[in-house]
């Protein structure tokens, strides 16, 4: 089985701005197997407004010290210039994007019922430490540079952990786990006087949502049902990405006719755009996956077969363009 390792590669990197990079700190909850959380860290990801659908809006993600909720442990916030007074604040940054993917589906369910044509609710997930701009190379070079003498010790097993595995496929001996067995070991833990057994208590820094160091095992189960294959394309980007190969996204768009064209179901970029009879256009996988499941048009209610689902390449394309359905129309 797969070891834990801290982070999510199911997804594709959702790239920001970092504005500050902030100060490392070594206490517990600043840290895990997967990131470090700077205090004063700044990032600004575009993504969906929750007021205006066809749009994107910048969501500034920090992570708060003394000031926040949680202290001692890191504060996790999100707000977006669309909505100014609603601040975000989790334990966690998958938290806030969970609350931030919430807002943008009851929205969208309730203008839906009120009559508006407007898509479902998005089937998505949302690697929180990922949409914070916490794993993008160049920032966490800058965020290791304040740790050279490794104190963010459970970070630093995983990310040889990590390394380990992209190198060999394999972890012979995971770090993080001999770590965690040897801090279990050490510490007392008294019985419960409930007598229940096999229940996992939560870590009392834990997110109410989903917890970062999780994630990893949920997006694992995840891609055992049927929007596997939503994702698949992205994974293999990350596979050879890993491997060296810097310039797979440039050849996967090389053939794709609608290059940064965005799916309105996962709001991830389409690699192999396809086309219903009604117009609507979103990648094939998604297709795939909605009919499996509906077995008719998400837009138009209607009945629809993955027989009636037409590919879009850059020979065909002319053919379709007109046809292309605006949904911020």
């Amino acid at each position: 089985r797969k070891p834990r390792l801290g982070r999510v590669r199911q997804k594709s990197t959702k790239r920001g701005e970092v504005i500050e990079i902030g100060t490392v700190r070594f206490e517990k909850g600043w840290f895990n197997n997967g990131y470090i959380f700077p205090e004063g860290f700044f990032a600004k990801t575009p993504f969906r407004s929750s007021v205006q659908f066809d749009q994107l809006v910048l969501h500034e993600c920090r992570i708060v010290g003394k000031e926040g909720e949680f202290w001692p442990a890191p504060t996790f916030q999100i707000v977006t210039p669309d909505r100014p007074d609603e601040v975000f604040s989790a334990k966690s940054p998958t938290g806030c994007w969970n609350a931030i993917l919430k807002r943008i589906n009851s929205e969208l369910t309730r203008r839906r019922a009120e009559g508006e044509d407007l898509p479902p609710p998005p089937k998505t997930a949302i690697a929180g430490p990922e949409y914070f701009g916490l794993n993008q190379p160049d920032v966490m070079a800058k965020i290791e540079e304040q740790d050279p003498d490794h104190k963010c010790v459970a970070y630093w097993a995983g990310k040889m952990d990590r390394e380990e595995w992209i190198a060999t496929g394999q972890v012979a001996q995971p770090r993080v786990q001999q770590r965690a067995k040897s801090s279990s070991s050490r510490s007392y833990r008294p019985k419960s006087s409930s007598g229940r057994k096999g229940k996992k208590r939560r870590s009392q820094w834990s997110d109410s949502e989903l917890d970062d160091d999780e994630y990893a095992d949920i997006e694992e189960s995840y891609g055992k049902n049927r929007w596997n294959s939503v994702n698949r394309s992205e994974r293999y980007k990350n596979r050879c990405v890993d491997r060296g190969d810097k310039n797979v996204e440039e050849e996967q768009n090389a053939d794709n006719p609608l290059p940064g064209f965005t799916d309105p179901i996962t709001l991830e970029p389409v690699v192999n755009p396809a086309i219903s009879p009604y117009g609507h256009v979103m990648g094939i996988a998604t297709w795939r996956a909605v009919l499996d499941e509906q077995g008719k048009c998400p837009f138009t209610k209607k009945e629809l077969s993955i027989m009636n689902i037409k590919k879009l390449t850059k020979t065909n394309i002319d053919q379709f363009r007109d046809r292309i359905v605006d949904l911020a129309t």
